[in-house]
């Protein structure tokens, strides 16, 4: 025998089912971009509209970060609330009359850095890179590029045969079995670190590099492979005391904090990648690319940037 529903719970299923789908519909993929303020209910971002748009999980902004660009991505979710006041600790702006709250869920942003253009050590970057080589900003990284397209394949060249391809034969073999790539380097570009700061970070890297140093010697009295520098425990002991020690290894370089790769007059540049460089697992194909990319990072970069020592 079939049960039947009464009807106030059948109307209760159909108000959840209306409010999921209302929420669902309330809820959209947004990217939107303005400045970082604080209000009295959490951290916002207003857009040159003067939209206001709250950060969930985000109480306020570091003194550092108010009041630069932004761009912001996530879920939108739009709530209908009594008007408050959503003036921000500036007073620079109320929310209005209509109560509407637009809250960004689960977010992610990135601050923008206004453009290299005065910055006269990436102005001289660009005009000492070889033919055909761009300097470029996208989304806070710098990207040096070639727009020529080059092929890359991995092969073990140790102790390999003299290759006598000819050019052409090797240029069939690279587009047949290679992978096409586009000839890059990719730096994140932050604000410049001061000497202060940066002397802070060799300080407390050396301490936890010393630290770790200490440690590897308390364990001279196991030996080591001639062959990679592994540990050959003798017993149980020993290898109770090798676990231990990488494991606290592990710890302390988790804590190790990055030291930009170059400065500028007003930036850190931190390198996250290299495409086109040939090594003895690497071939590419034109070889002028990885020429013209070793000139580039050995002599034109550390002559015209300026390296930090790590």
């Amino acid at each position: 025998m079939t049960k039947k529903i009464s009807i106030p719970i059948f109307f209760l299923l159909i108000l959840i089912l209306n409010c999921k789908q209302s929420n669902s519909q309330n809820m959209e993929k947004i990217s939107i971009s303005g400045t970082a303020q604080n209000s009295k209910s959490g951290a916002i971002v207003i857009t040159k509209n003067n939209e206001v748009y709250y950060l969930e999980g985000i109480n306020s902004w570091n003194n550092e970060d108010l009041d630069k660009e932004i761009i912001v991505e996530g879920e939108l979710k739009i709530s209908n609330i009594n008007q408050e006041d959503l003036q921000n600790s500036k007073g620079e702006y109320s929310q209005g009359n209509s109560g509407e709250i637009k809250t960004i869920l689960n977010p992610k942003w990135n601050f923008i850095i206004k453009t290299a253009e005065n910055d006269s050590i990436l102005i001289k970057l660009k005009s000492k890179l070889p033919e055909n080589w761009f300097v470029e900003i996208q989304n806070n990284n710098l990207i040096i590029s070639n727009k020529i397209t080059a092929y890359l394949i991995f092969e073990n060249k140790i102790n390999a045969p003299i290759n006598n391809e000819t050019i052409q034969e090797k240029e069939i073999r690279f587009k047949k079995y290679g992978k096409q790539i586009n000839p890059e380097f990719v730096f994140v570009l932050k604000e410049k670190l001061n000497e202060t700061d940066l002397a802070k970070i060799k300080l407390k890297n050396q301490k936890i590099k010393k630290s770790i140093s200490e440690q590897y010697s308390s364990l001279k009295d196991i030996p080591v492979s001639r062959k990679d520098g592994s540990f050959l425990p003798k017993n149980d002991k020993d290898r109770e005391r090798i676990n231990k020690f990488e494991q606290e290894k592990i710890k302390l370089e988790s804590q190790l904090l990055q030291l930009p790769d170059y400065q500028t007059e007003k930036y850190s540049l931190f390198l996250i990648k290299e495409t086109g460089i040939e090594t003895e697992y690497i071939s590419i194909f034109p070889e002028s690319v990885s020429q013209e990319m070793y000139i580039i990072k050995n002599e034109i970069l550390e002559k015209t940037f300026i390296p930090i020592e790590k």
